[in-house]
């Protein structure tokens, strides 16, 4: 009796009879698009939870090409701090013609906060190296960690390294629904 082709041979439209015996390795089309949107067949839940937390946050090197030199940011782990960031970077503006006032946010702030805060090298903030840090704020000749990062990197590194970041803290995260 002849096995049923699997869902990935019927996707591709041959199956392992019909393949070479070199083929055999090589990713599917299917293996492929799943590789490339980086959907896997999952675990379960509470197994990853637990089995995530190491005290930790993921870090995650990132080049920046002008410099020839790479960066190490981390996940956003504490949500208070990042919560204080968007304050800080949250602003009114008064509405036309009584139309009352609309809250704005300055997302080229919150970049540089973000990237200040999350960058572990180079340090841009005393808490993560003292001495690095007061070398920073001398060069560039200001005090305040966002502005270091604004004079140091260019705007494009600048969301470069906080997109990373965002990355890394869950933003940007495929969400895959399943259905019954």
């Amino acid at each position: 009796m002849e096995e049923e082709p699997t869902i990935e041979e019927l996707v591709r439209g041959t199956t392992d009879s019909d393949r070479a015996p070199d083929e055999a390795d090589e990713p599917t089309p299917l293996e492929e698009v799943r590789d490339q949107l980086n959907i896997g067949e999952g675990v379960d839940p509470l197994a990853a939870l637990l089995g995530t937390d190491d005290g930790s946050p993921p870090t995650q090197e990132v080049f920046i090409k002008r410099l020839n030199a790479r960066f190490i940011v981390e996940a956003i782990t504490d949500d208070k701090v990042y919560d204080r960031m968007v304050d800080r970077c949250t602003h009114y503006v008064k509405g036309r013609r009584g139309q009352g006032r609309t809250k704005e946010l300055d997302t080229r702030r919150l970049g540089k906060l973000t990237v200040a805060e999350y960058t572990v090298s180079p340090p841009f903030t005393r808490k993560r190296g003292s001495a690095a840090f007061d070398q920073l704020a001398e060069k560039y000749g200001v005090g305040e960690p966002e502005d270091i990062v604004g004079k140091a990197l260019y705007i494009g590194e600048i969301d470069l390294l906080a997109d990373v970041i965002m990355t890394l803290s869950g933003f940007d995260d495929d969400i895959e629904v399943s259905g019954n």
